[in-house]
């Protein structure tokens, strides 16, 4: 894939690995992604209720699918985007707006509320995810619930800092945590 790559960090804003992914949009449709499992069919089969994405906002489309099986033994596919204005939701597919903060942005998605709130039905595993372009990422994750940040290992923190000292610098370079389908406060939503 020739629009994702890896650059040293320190041309970036935190330290760590970080991947971007960037893509052209065609017609309406963002063209390269990443996925995993990388075999398509294969299943991730993971039980783990809570996402974690730690991206850089790059002001331009990005989307992101889940795909996940329900406790009514049903397929459920999640489109989450930055291009979807309002919220639709069909027997296959859940479509729902992202707005995302300038800089990097802490996403943490409920599955379990997704489903129960678009399906009335709860979470039981995730199939795959695709996370289509434009963003930088440094960690996607699953976890049994969510955690604050003083409880997470330095790993998993989007800035390696010490944790008294995590929140201030948080507020200095501009990371936002926030409910997901949530305007956030600025002018800059995307």
């Amino acid at each position: 894939m020739r629009n994702v790559r890896t650059k040293p960090l320190e041309l970036w804003d935190i330290h760590g690995p970080v991947l971007e992914i960037l893509a052209k949009e065609e017609k309406g449709i963002i063209t390269n992604y990443i996925t995993s499992p990388a075999d398509p069919t294969k299943t991730l089969s993971l039980k783990l209720p809570f996402l974690v994405l730690q991206m850089k906002n790059m002001n331009s489309p990005f989307s992101l699918e889940i795909t996940t099986i329900d406790d009514k033994r049903q397929e459920r596919r999640f489109r989450i985007s930055t291009f979807q204005r309002k919220p639709k939701v069909t027997s296959q597919l859940c479509a729902l707006p992202c707005y995302l903060s300038l800089g990097w942005n802490h996403l943490v998605i409920d599955l379990n509320q997704l489903s129960t709130r678009a399906y009335n039905s709860g979470h039981v595993e995730t199939n795959d995810i695709q996370i289509h372009g434009n963003c930088r990422l440094r960690r996607v994750y699953f976890s049994d619930k969510m955690y604050a940040e003083e409880d997470l290992s330095p790993e998993f923190t989007l800035f390696a800092t010490d944790i008294s000292n995590t929140r201030k610098k948080e507020e200095d370079e501009g990371v936002t945590t926030f409910p997901l389908f949530q305007k956030p406060n600025n002018s800059s939503k995307r």
